[in-house]
């Protein structure tokens, strides 16, 4: 399998970078969407979506460095040589719901209100990337990548279904990414 999507020249578009562009801009029309439901501000929100992405990937490579830092001790630059392959999903999940966190203090609204809505952007995005792995060649199966995209989208039908219910969207959500990690 080609490593790239789309190679013209120079420019190099990854099989990784294609569908983070789709998981963010399909996370961001999801946010547009739940922020309806709510009386929170969309301009508030947007900025706050902006904060998550950026700040997840940089956690994501943060938590890896810490992870593997025997990789990195010789050579301190090296942390700076970014690719899809030395990134730490669980880094950036933490990394993101401690951004929802700062940022629902800083902005004064509650973190349970604000985690709602961006827990959907969580589960489609999450869906949608996690098919780059197939097309980095990884050895995963198609049948465990499909299992864990599946088990990310029913995360949006559950939420949907419980909403009512207050509290259980933390409890959903964690259940839902510790199954993914266990089956990747």
């Amino acid at each position: 399998m080609k490593p790239f999507f789309i190679s013209f020249g120079s420019i190099r578009i990854t099989w990784f970078m294609f569908f983070s562009l789709i998981s963010i801009v399909s996370g961001y029309i999801i946010l547009k969407i739940k922020s309806k439901e709510t009386n929170l501000d969309l301009k508030i929100l947007e900025d706050g979506y902006f904060y998550l992405v950026l700040f997840s990937f940089i956690g994501s490579r943060a938590f890896y460095v810490i992870l593997n830092f025997d990789l990195y001790k010789n050579d301190l630059f090296s942390i700076f040589r970014l690719n899809h392959n030395n990134l730490s999903f669980l880094g950036g999940v933490i990394t993101g719901i401690l951004i929802i966190f700062i940022f629902s203090r800083y902005k004064n609204i509650y973190f349970k209100k604000m985690f709602n809505v961006y827990v959907y952007s969580f589960y489609l995005a999450m869906g949608i990337g996690i098919w780059s792995i197939k097309f980095q060649n990884f050895n995963k199966s198609e049948n465990l990548l499909l299992i864990s995209s599946i088990i990310f989208l029913i995360g949006i039908l559950i939420e949907e279904l419980t909403k009512e219910y207050e509290g259980l969207t933390f409890i959903i959500f964690s259940v839902i990414l510790i199954s993914n990690i266990i089956l990747l």
